[in-house]
């Protein structure tokens, strides 16, 4: 049989006198991993720490995928509900942004990266960062995913059990409707 084990690992930089517990725990987990997804806040401007740390794990560089996370909450806030998608100011400045973060990255790494902006909010470009996970895994172990690369965020709602039905019927004509914004 084949499984897939997700490490919720705390964020580096919380607190200084926990920076190298994490690091240890990171030194430990990350050559058990395929892939491991680093997220930024889209909002995060400092980049020194990230820039630490990924450059003291830059021997697993080559798991790690990016993501820009709460894009929704770029300046000017103003996210078109109708399209589920930033407004044309927000994605003038998320581009910014993501091409910012990337070649500062980038610069750390020795290489070119692909950083993934969503919003987890809005159930935007989930779909995105999922398929950058899923192209970073090894060859070997993609064949793993086939059978759920088709799914969307409205699958994986309908398995929470602790969510009222009507807070699920939502959710999921959202994540639906953010399916067809993102196929136009």
């Amino acid at each position: 049989p084949a499984y897939l084990r997700v490490y919720d690992a705390p964020g580096l930089g919380e607190d200084v006198s926990l920076d190298q517990q994490y690091m240890d725990m990171y030194e430990a987990v990350l050559p058990e991993c395929d892939v491991a997804l680093w997220i930024i806040p889209a909002s995060t401007r400092a980049l020194a720490l990230d820039q630490q740390y990924i450059n003291t794990l830059s021997r697993f560089s080559n798991k790690f995928v990016f993501a820009l996370s709460q894009c929704d909450l770029v300046d000017p806030v103003g996210w078109n509900s109708n399209k589920n998608m930033p407004s044309d100011a927000q994605q003038s400045n998320l581009t910014e942004i993501v091409a910012d973060r990337q070649h500062r990255i980038s610069r750390v790494l020795g290489r070119q990266i692909i950083m993934t902006a969503y919003s987890s909010e809005h159930y935007y470009r989930l779909m995105q960062v999922f398929e950058a996970i899923i192209e970073a895994d090894p060859k070997n172990r993609k064949w793993m995913f086939d059978a759920i690369r088709s799914f969307d965020a409205s699958n994986w709602i309908q398995g929470v059990d602790s969510m009222p039905d009507e807070e699920k019927k939502r959710l999921i004509e959202k994540a639906q409707n953010q399916s067809l914004s993102n196929n136009e």
